[in-house]
């Protein structure tokens, strides 16, 4: 009853944006409560921390739609595309923060003749890393397009959200 409360709570609260919601796997290590927040969410679209979660979530829900919410090392990314029950496909956009860690996953989907959809981690100044400035982004984005990579969009952690006042405001310039 708690959970059904915070999920319509959530749900209420984002509506008026008009904002798609993801939910985050790592904080639901069970498939069934992972299900009954997805579904109350009415999303489809999930963040995942590892391969192994990845690899045991995409047989579960084969359509959702995958976000890296960790860099993963290229052996992990070739781990999970290689083998077809796990490979979430052009449904996984894999977190990217660093010009190495894309031109490797570039490198590794051009050799299997794989599309690729990346999200660009940026650095919001806290420092835990992804691209610090506009120039390294730029130069990313660069990179990117000269090797047929999707950039799907940009990720910053932002523990401070949460402890905005006005936090309905935030979503105001979202309209």
């Amino acid at each position: 009853t708690r959970l059904d409360a915070n999920v319509a709570a959530i749900r209420k609260s984002t509506a008026a944006a008009g904002l798609p919601l993801r939910v985050v796997a790592k904080s639901l290590p069970s498939p069934r409560l992972l299900e009954a927040v997805m579904q109350g969410m009415g999303s489809e679209r999930l963040m995942v921390f590892s391969a192994e979660m990845l690899r045991q979530l995409t047989p579960l829900h084969p359509d959702a739609d995958y976000l890296g919410g960790k860099p993963l090392p290229v052996s992990e990314f070739l781990r999970v595309v290689s083998d077809p029950a796990t490979d979430p496909g052009p449904r996984m956009q894999w977190l990217i923060d660093t010009p190495q860690r894309l031109r490797a996953y570039a490198e590794a989907a051009k050799a299997r003749g794989m599309a690729l959809r990346v999200n660009l981690e940026i650095d919001v100044g806290l420092h835990r890393g992804g691209f610090a400035d506009g120039a390294a982004l730029a130069e990313a984005l660069t990179m990117a397009k000269a090797a047929g990579v999707e950039v799907a969009g940009l990720m910053g952690y932002e523990p401070h959200v949460p402890k905005m006042p006005d936090v309905d405001g935030a979503w105001a310039d979202a309209q």
